[in-house]
């Protein structure tokens, strides 16, 4: 398991983007919103790159000076290339964790795609009663590096994450969950799994197919709209926010997915 952690930059002039996005982060309700959006698409495509140069990105946007760790765990044989950041305010009220996409030129996390078998996994809310089959190779990418991103969120609405002997000006008010492709998927396994008071919203960005009868398995999960739909409302209980036009049919392979356009992501 490797744990990096770093200070995003103070951003000059053109920057930020935002000039207050913390505030807009904090205000926004449980429908889309563009510009947490257009943050969090931002945020799911550099998740690619390296822990400094998301940081770099997330400050230009407008959280100057936030706090940034990236969670990764590799195991070859198993086909686990799990990689998570978590994107903390300067003042604490606002956390971002973005999950990595299936790695273009890592022929490792394709097999783990490819790896169409199911999961029974139990859903943390009580609305969304019994348990669900869910795509193995995403499953076990998702819960190689779920118990240190608890950790981590732990921490954060205690302490600034990149010095955790500091504290926050104030606790933790508002989560985002976001991620791309395999990325998008793992999000949305975070929402159906874990209990956090403070999640806001979870925007995936995924648009990709199974094939064979991995099909039938995605459809049990995907076109069950109580296991989605119903996770919003009331302490303990969240809605999956999908931006733009959504697909819960057998052609969606991250659970939840949207069609994104081209000036979604980027600008900063």
């Amino acid at each position: 398991m490797q744990v990096e952690r770093t200070v995003g930059p103070h951003s000059a002039a053109p920057f930020p983007v935002y000039p207050d996005l913390v505030g807009e982060l904090l205000a926004a309700g449980a429908t889309r919103n563009a510009t947490v959006a257009h943050v969090l698409a931002t945020c799911a495509s550099y998740c690619y790159a390296d822990l400094q140069t998301v940081a770099t990105i997330m400050a230009r946007l407008g959280m100057d000076g936030c706090r940034c760790v990236r969670i990764a765990q590799s195991v070859d044989a198993m086909y686990i290339y799990s990689t998570a950041f978590l994107v903390q305010s300067r003042c604490g009220r606002v956390a971002i964790l973005c999950y990595r996409g299936t790695e273009p030129t890592n022929l490792g996390s394709w097999l783990g795609d490819a790896d169409v078998g199911a999961e029974r996994l139990r859903v943390a809310s009580t609305r969304a009663a019994g348990a669900l089959e869910v795509h193995r190779g995403f499953y076990r990418n998702f819960r190689a590096t779920h118990w240190q991103v608890l950790q981590e969120l732990a921490l954060a609405s205690r302490h600034r994450l990149a010095d955790p002997d500091a504290g926050v000006a104030q606790p933790l008010e508002a989560l985002y969950v976001t991620g791309h492709s395999l990325g998008g998927a793992m999000a949305v396994l975070f929402a159906l799994t874990t209990v956090h008071a403070e999640l806001r919203g979870v925007y995936t960005l995924s648009r990709c197919g199974p094939a064979g009868g991995a099909r039938d398995r995605v459809r049990r999960l995907t076109s069950n709209r109580r296991a989605t739909q119903d996770l919003g409302g009331g302490a303990g209980h969240y809605s999956v926010v999908t931006p733009w036009k959504c697909s819960l049919d057998a052609s969606a392979s991250a659970f939840v997915t949207c069609t994104v356009p081209s000036s979604c992501s980027g600008g900063a």
